[in-house]
């Protein structure tokens, strides 16, 4: 017998190739894909489906080859606050299989120095087939994390949705993520050293002022060294205040290099020379200054 279909006003194309993985396929698998060929922007609402089975289903398609792509959009909005997926033991199982995890996941026991149980194994392929971070990602921020002695699934878990919630969800992204941090981890020594603070727990002020100076202001340590030179010899003391208030002024005005700032303070100099010769007097406008900057400081540390 043969069978007419109705088309109706309109027709889903689907790519031949699925049909050599409808033998496959399970309910959820020909949901998600029906959705995604009607060009469905929204596959949850489109299929009623959760979540999790979307994410699983997707990871299906893309293993056989019939989509690419992450699909960042409307199907997935998740933050680290959203409920992780559970998924059955055969999702879990063709994940794994499908997205190469298995050399991922025993690297990741090797640096956390423990086995995973089928719930850690489980948050371990959300992260790649729920947020779409691939294997290589997983891996560099395992190892960036158990270099610093977080060697948790909690804790890594955690800072891999801070991550992609912050828009760094590639490895290139993460690289240049672990670059700034490593920087300013040598920074910060560096200005322990510098300031006198030794070993002690850094206030959040103290962290947001090295925080300002080398990701806002990209400064390095030369620049916030010379900074401090002034700041002892214009306060008489060290004032984070006083010096962040001198990077302030620098950044504003464009100084981005060492040299930079010596030819500005050179330029400052020879113009204060020339004004005192012409004028013949004996005022010390840089005095003034200072002095209006010591009452500023002061009502600060009073406030």
């Amino acid at each position: 017998m043969k069978y007419e279909i109705n088309y109706g006003n309109g027709v889903v194309c689907v790519p031949v190739s699925a049909l050599d993985k409808l033998s496959q396929a399970g309910e959820t698998e020909l949901r998600v894909l029906l959705a995604l060929c009607s060009g469905a922007e929204d596959i949850a609402s489109a299929t009623g489906l959760e979540e999790a089975s979307i994410a699983s289903s997707l990871a299906f398609w893309r293993g056989a080859g019939i989509i690419s792509g992450e699909k960042k959009t409307a199907e997935r909005k998740v933050s680290r606050h959203a409920t992780v997926p559970t998924y059955t033991g055969e999702d879990l199982s063709r994940i794994i299989d499908e997205n190469g995890l298995s050399a991922i996941i025993d690297e990741c026991q090797s640096l956390t120095g423990r086995v995973f149980n089928i719930t850690e194994v489980n948050r371990i392929a959300a992260l790649n087939s729920y947020l779409g971070l691939s294997g290589e990602y997983i891996l560099l921020l395992f190892s960036y994390c158990a270099e610093h002695g977080k060697t948790t699934l909690k804790y890594i878990e955690k800072t891999a949705y801070d991550l992609y919630d912050r828009g760094i969800d590639s490895t290139e992204a993460l690289e240049e993520y672990i670059r700034r941090e490593e920087a300013k981890h040598t920074l910060e020594n560096k200005l322990r050293k510098l300031f006198g603070w030794g070993e002690r727990t850094l206030t959040p002020s103290e962290k947001k002022h090295i925080s300002t100076w080398s990701d806002e202001y990209n400064y390095t340590f030369d620049i916030i060294e010379e900074a401090y030179f002034i700041t002892i010899e214009k306060a008489q003391k060290f004032s984070i205040q006083y010096l962040s208030k001198i990077l302030y002024n620098w950044n504003n005005s464009n100084l981005r290099t060492l040299e930079d700032v010596k030819a500005s303070l050179a330029r400052y100099e020879k113009a204060k020379s020339e004004e005192q010769q012409n004028t013949g007097s004996s005022f010390d406008v840089d005095e003034f200054f200072e002095l209006a900057l010591k009452r500023s400081r002061d009502k600060i540390l009073n406030d």
